[in-house]
């Protein structure tokens, strides 16, 4: 199984718990659906508005690997780049998990902050490094990241 599959089973489970689906057979459709809905001021059920956010939509578009969504809600959000989702994690922080290039430049060149702390304390760097993503790291250290953290390949705390 993919990284964005487990995504796509998190939000599937989620959607089931808050009850606005009733089973996994059901969901992909409906959790595909928001692909569509980039005009988050239009979303007016309180439960959808929170788990598809600005940010989680944002993050959402990274892991299906979708630039096109990506390009269409860095249009419309573009002071949302640096938030957290519920998680704790952005989307920058995802992209590097995944060592997805293409998706880091989109979104540091919308002034998405490669020093950015998770939740948990790790810098989009130490995702790269620590997922083993050594082309996405070098690209995050061209662009300037802090490289304090990390000696010889590996995180240094």
């Amino acid at each position: 199984m993919y990284f964005d599959d487990l995504e796509i089973k998190k939000l599937e489970f989620d959607a089931v718990q808050d009850g606005w689906i009733t089973g996994y057979d059901q969901s992909p459709g409906k959790i595909r659906k928001c692909r569509s809905c980039t005009d988050f001021q239009k979303i007016t059920d309180q439960c959808v508005r929170r788990k598809f956010s600005p940010c989680a939509l944002l993050c959402y578009s990274v892991v299906a690997r979708d630039t096109d969504m990506l390009n269409r809600l860095l249009t419309s959000y573009p002071t949302h780049v640096n938030q957290l989702t519920g998680d704790g994690v952005s989307a920058l922080h995802l992209a590097a998990l995944d060592g997805n290039i293409e998706m880091m430049k989109l979104l540091i060149n919308v002034n998405a902050d490669i020093n950015l702390l998770d939740s948990n304390g790790l810098s989009v760097l130490d995702y790269a490094v620590q997922s083993g993503q050594f082309d996405a790291s070098q690209y995050l250290i061209e662009c300037g990241s802090d490289l304090t953290r990390v000696r010889d390949g590996l995180l240094a705390f």
